[in-house]
């Protein structure tokens, strides 16, 4: 549908206008201040409304539907005509109604940041592709797996209201959504570019759909039908080996090993009191560094893609960072040190 490549620009009230742009499985609604003369509504093509719009000086531009289905841009000294595609064939949202829920701006930044990197990209696995929103009581709990790691971190969050029509919805469906990551990825870089860290989103789910609200920015999202992997299952017990480093330090190690294992992304990282980590590359090129470690344990080899180690130390502030292990191929469990907010889980890899 050509009209899906396009945003909807129509007038809201004397002093508003709307901006909608979808692909059916998402769509976002922006409302910003404007004289309105004559109410209207047209789709302007996204590259050429975007593009100009960016490139113009921060002045006011007027919008004016002309006949033969085209559209004037004036700005000062510029004018631009475009064509309309058609604002009858916009498609619209369906109404989202169900359980409102309310998060700290600050709060689900963390959470998506924490989370969303790990979600799959693996197409025929669908329901790998976003995150799972499991929320209980005030606890809103963010899952996301691509199979070799997985990503888990808890936030508070408060229910608004209990309007939920539940005629055509399943229990385990009530709080229990998995979101496409696409559709956080974009939430996030709006919600990034909020200074006001305690400003609230507004979440609103049903069987089907969701639709949050952000600073005057509505998304409405499809949640991705399928069954998400019991997670909990897959949260190891009784790690006997333990070791506390500096995150800095070893985000460094980590970003220079992979320079040098640029093709595999695998390292070599033996655990003692003195972690050692070793990377090669497919020309033979090595590297090799030691970062002191409080251990805990027996000494033990351990292949990691350093790439998913990397993205952990990036997704998070802290000093210092634990890391668990139970066995050379055994899942391994790294965390914030002295936080029990965030785990990511983390498949090693078989050495030669």
């Amino acid at each position: 549908m050509p009209v899906l490549k396009g945003i909807l620009v129509e007038t809201v009230d004397n002093k508003t206008i709307k901006l909608t742009a979808t692909d059916i499985e998402m769509g976002i609604e922006y409302f910003i201040p404007a004289e309105i003369k004559e109410e209207g509504k047209t789709v302007l093509a996204e590259d050429y409304f975007t593009g100009l719009v960016n490139e113009l000086p921060d002045t006011n531009i007027e919008i004016k539907t002309k006949e033969q289905n085209n559209v004037s841009l004036t700005s000062n000294n510029s004018l631009f005509k475009i064509g309309d595609i058609g604002a009858e064939q916009f498609p619209s949202f369906p109404e989202v109604k169900g359980e409102k829920y309310i998060v700290k701006r600050e709060e689900f930044s963390r959470l998506l940041e924490q989370t969303n990197f790990a979600v799959s990209k693996d197409e025929t696995r669908p329901y790998l592709t976003g995150t799972l929103f499991e929320i209980e009581d005030d606890e809103l709990r963010m899952i996301a797996t691509d199979t070799r790691r997985m990503a888990l971190s808890y936030g508070n969050i408060e229910t608004e209201n209990n309007e939920k029509d539940t005629s055509e919805l399943e229990d385990s469906d009530l709080e229990r959504v998995i979101i496409p990551g696409k559709t956080l990825r974009e939430i996030n870089r709006i919600i990034s570019g909020s200074n006001d860290d305690e400003s609230e989103i507004s979440i609103t789910i049903s069987d089907k759909n969701l639709l949050f609200n952000i600073d005057g920015t509505a998304v409405f999202s499809r949640v991705i039908e399928g069954q998400f992997p019991d997670y909990k299952q897959f949260i190891p017990d009784n790690l006997p080996h333990h070791a506390v480093v500096d995150r800095r330090k070893f985000l460094s190690i980590c970003r220079r090993a992979q320079m040098i294992a640029k093709k595999s992304q695998i390292v070599v990282v033996e655990f003692d009191d003195i972690i050692k980590i070793k990377a090669e590359s497919e020309y033979g090129d090595e590297g090799y560094e030691e970062i002191e470690s409080d251990y805990s344990g027996s000494p033990l080899k351990v292949g990691f893609n350093v790439r998913y180690i990397t993205d952990f130390l990036e997704s998070i502030n802290a000093e210092k960072i634990s890391i668990e292990l139970k066995g050379s191929l055994e899942p391994t469990v790294f965390r914030p040190s002295n936080i029990d907010t965030y785990t990511y889980i983390l498949m090693p890899v078989r050495l030669q």
